[in-house]
Formats: structure tokens, sequence, C-alpha cells
């Protein structure tokens, strides 16, 4: 980044046109890169750790939905299904 600056500077005092106003545009942009690829950084970071946290968790949760399903298969037909007002369950 640091080149790609003195460059233009260089191209631009060469060419005559060298003017504050676009030396501070040319570091805006540059900086504007770096937030960018922090940005970028920031987030690649969030993800891989959320993704850990899911490996990590996700084994627990689905041997706990698991046995939760096992429960409801185990005892299901023996609770009672709530009935409509036509005295006729409501779903079979």
């Amino acid at each position: 980044m640091v080149v790609g600056y003195i460059s233009g500077m260089v191209r631009a005092w060469t060419q005559g046109e060298l003017c504050s106003r676009v030396g501070i545009m040319g570091i805006v942009k540059k900086a504007a890169y770096l937030l960018a690829v922090v940005v970028a950084i920031v987030a690649d970071w969030v993800v891989r750790t959320a993704a850990e946290l899911f490996a990590a968790a996700s084994p627990g949760f689905l041997t706990l939905c698991q046995k939760i399903l096992a429960l409801l298969l185990a005892y299901g037909k023996k609770i009672p299904a709530p009935e409509s007002r036509g005295g006729e369950p409501a779903y079979s």
C-alpha cells in the first residue's frame, strides 16, 4: 500500500498534478481498503468461532432431542389427544 501511494505521488509530481486534496483522497482510499480487510478478518473469526461452538454443542443438543423424541414416542400413545368441540379428537 505504501509503495502504491508513493508511486502515485511520484507520478503526480512528474506530471505536475501534485495536489494535497488528491493526496488526502488517496490516503482515505487506502484507509478504506484497510477497513474492508479488517471487517473481513473479523467476520471470518466470528464465523469460525460460531462453527466451533456449534460443533462442540451439537452432539449434546442432538442427544437431548433424541431422548425427548424417544419419550414422546414411548408415552405419546398413553396421553389422550385433545378433543374438538364435536367430541372427536382434534387430530389423529
